[in-house]
């Protein structure tokens, strides 16, 4: 008996960690994609990163 739960709760614990990561990683390159998108940062082909020196930011009012 203890040994199922003992092989449950690490299974759990498991699949929490790795939904959390997957999770992560997708949210990144989401915000990633967005800030491009909206010309915050500049994505070359090789995926390096770098500022968008020419963007200037629009207040909401």
């Amino acid at each position: 008996m203890s040994e199922t739960l003992l092989v449950l709760f690490i299974s759990v614990v498991g699949v929490g960690y790795t939904s959390y990561k997957i999770g992560l990683q997708e949210g990144s390159e989401s915000m990633l994609s967005l800030l491009e998108k909206i010309g915050v940062i500049i994505m070359d082909n090789e995926g390096n990163i770098t500022p968008n020196h020419n963007y200037k930011a629009k207040l909401k009012s």
